[in-house]
């Protein structure tokens, strides 16, 4: 008797499978999809991205490729990010943290950071998510549902702290501020997810500060220079999950960067 079971079988059950599993997504609450989506994102191979940065209304584009525990950017500014460490390119060809860079390069290159980072605080603030309206929007050609969730008070410490090295390695009234100088309960950070119900992966993120600045404890200068606080929006695109992500990693961004090269998702 021939056991090989035929393609259309074959086939179809696959497909029953995927239905099955999209079911399921489908089911899921606001703040169990989060953790499924972050955690099915976080298992794959790796994949292309874009960040979109705006620091007080500046925007800055780059391209990057994520391969496994490593992000690698193009454009605007050219860096390396493993864990929470970053490496960014300098004009002389150099490689340097981002309080080494400076100005629009030192701003920019303080922002960019792997996107399991912003992952992990998002799946921290899921307890809070909320679907945002009953149908799906089209991110990146696939049907998302749209997901938010506020951070803790916590986590706006961190953000606004982030905020402030960025303006200083801009040399761009960094400063003039420190985070006791923000009103922690007037500031708000929102987070934005949007997940597919269809392959439980994670298309696209947003991260929302507005730092209000407490005017009791300001200097005057700071609060007179920006008195509506300082704000940060990021936008991280997921897409073309396992596609080409062939990149080179220079010896001197290794040796920097430290840690063992191999292994899933950095072996060159």
């Amino acid at each position: 008797m021939n056991r090989t079971p035929r393609l259309g079988a074959v086939l179809g059950l696959v497909l029953a499978s995927t239905a099955l599993a999209a079911d399921k997504l489908e089911k899921l609450a606001a703040p169990a999809l989060v953790a499924q989506a972050i955690g099915n994102t976080q298992k794959q191979q790796g994949y292309h991205t874009t960040l979109a940065i705006e620091v007080m209304q500046q925007p800055v584009s780059l391209d990057g490729v994520v391969r496994g525990d490593l992000l690698h950017t193009t454009g605007a500014v050219e860096a390396f990010a493993r864990g929470k460490a970053t490496l960014v390119k300098k004009s002389d060809g150099t490689w340097v943290t981002p309080d080494k860079a400076e100005g629009r390069e030192g701003q920019m290159a303080a922002a960019i950071e792997h996107p399991n980072l912003l992952l992990a605080l998002i799946l921290k603030a899921s307890k809070s998510a909320k679907f945002d309206g009953e149908s799906t929007e089209e991110i990146n050609g696939v049907a998302c549902r749209k997901i938010t969730c506020s951070a803790d008070k916590e986590a706006k410490k961190a953000g606004v702290e982030a905020l402030i090295d960025m303006r200083r390695n801009a040399g761009n009234l960094g400063g003039m501020f420190n985070a006791s100088l923000f009103d922690l309960e007037r500031t708000s950070l929102t987070y934005t997810i949007y997940a597919s119900t269809a392959d439980g992966l994670v298309y696209q993120v947003k991260s929302d500060l507005d730092a209000a600045i407490d005017k009791n404890k300001s200097r005057a200068g700071a609060a007179a220079m920006m008195p509506g606080g300082l704000s940060l929006k990021r936008t991280i695109d997921f897409k073309q999950y396992n596609g080409e992500l062939e990149f080179e990693v220079p010896p001197e961004v290794k040796a920097k960067l430290g840690g063992k090269w191999g292994g899933r998702g950095v072996t060159e």
